[in-house]
């Protein structure tokens, strides 16, 4: 099983991390932890289903610590609702509180900016927020 554990987050990410669970919080949405570090057979098996679209994830154990530059993280009344309710507006409490953290969201993979509440991007990913090296 994947992790879900912020302890096998990177220590650069790890405090962002925090910070992001924590302002997800105030601004009324409380989310659950879906995955912080994957092993290389269990991101071959997320992408064989679907819910993952590259081998090169950052959920693998990333140099130079050997944890992960990425979680997922679910809004977590959403988690009883079919599919999570992908269009439901707490996505974008996620992904904003992520970007303003200088995070990537997966609703951004392209850099264009996230999209309006309510539209989704193919292979848009809402819960997922990771590491951009600074430039």
């Amino acid at each position: 099983m994947p992790s879900r554990d912020l302890n096998d987050l990177d220590p650069r990410l790890r405090p962002l991390a925090d910070s992001l669970i924590a302002a997800c919080e105030a601004a009324g949405c409380p989310v659950t932890v879906i995955t912080t570090l994957r092993s290389l057979p269990e991101q071959e098996h997320a992408v064989a289903i679907g819910v993952s679209w590259t081998l090169n994830s950052k959920h693998l154990p990333q140099p130079p610590s050997g944890k992960s530059l990425a979680l997922d993280l679910c809004p977590t009344e959403y988690l009883t609702m079919k599919n999570w309710n992908p269009d439901g507006p707490l996505w974008w409490v996620i992904a904003q509180a992520a970007v303003a953290l200088g995070l990537r969201s997966g609703m951004d993979w392209k850099d264009r900016g996230l999209p309006p509440v309510g539209q989704t991007r193919p292979s848009w990913d809402p819960g997922h927020s990771e590491w951009v090296t600074p430039v």
